[in-house]
């Protein structure tokens, strides 16, 4: 775990090299050989027509869409696989965990697995897309608030902006394994009539006050 905490910017980045492939990126660590796919019909499952591959080098994974438009409309979701996935900074995975990020976001991280949690618990199918957004920029400042970081260092890739306070959050919300095992348990945990979500809230409410503790010690300016 990391001793040291500061601050940096992150913000998600689309690099589509072709019309027909959609960029987006594995980061505990920077995840190589974890499974990534475009969730075209938000269940978290990996259906037999969604795009999907394996994740790369520095965790990037180019997804083959076709003539599918709009692919940022969808969320992403990634599935890092005991004995298979490597994240680049600390070896084999040995617990599997999957994670995801809410539509338009292509950097898929532990801190963007809990806004999307939390704008899906409060999401209702009628909303507008202005109320989307509303909500999504309300979960965005609720994990800030949660782990003591800065709002603009939630979602994006905190590695390439050398975010360490957001690096030292994700590591331990990893390490502490509230993350879920498998896609059912994160389609479980948006559903807040489900005694699985209520037990997500509650762990992650404990994990993510400590984390807190220790930013605000190494940086007690935040506010």
């Amino acid at each position: 775990l990391l001793v040291g905490c500061g601050g940096g910017g992150g913000e998600s980045s689309t690099d589509s090299s072709s019309s027909s492939k959609y960029s987006v990126t594995a980061i505990d660590g920077y995840l190589q050989n974890a499974e990534v796919w475009l969730d075209l019909n938000e269940n978290f499952e990996l259906d037999v027509n969604e795009p999907n591959t394996l994740s790369g080098e520095g965790g990037i994974a180019n997804l083959e869409i076709g003539d599918l438009a709009n692919p940022e409309q969808y969320p992403v979701v990634v599935r890092a696989i005991a004995g298979q996935t490597e994240d680049e900074g600390q070896g084999l995975v040995t617990t599997g965990y999957v994670m995801s990020a809410p539509a338009g976001e292509t950097a898929v991280t532990p801190l963007s697995t809990l806004v999307h949690v939390i704008l899906k618990r409060n999401q209702d199918d009628t909303d507008a897309p202005e109320e989307v957004a509303q909500k999504k920029q309300s979960a965005i400042t609720q994990v800030s608030v949660q782990l003591g970081i800065e709002s603009d260092d939630v979602l994006g890739d905190f590695i390439k902006s050398d975010a360490k306070d957001v690096i030292f959050a994700a590591e331990n919300i990893v390490s502490a394994k509230v993350l879920p095992a498998n896609p059912r348990d994160l389609l479980s945990i948006t559903d807040s009539t489900q005694a699985e979500a209520d037990k997500f809230i509650q762990q992650t409410s404990v994990i993510t006050r400590e984390i807190k503790n220790v930013v605000e010690e190494v940086n007690p300016d935040f506010n």
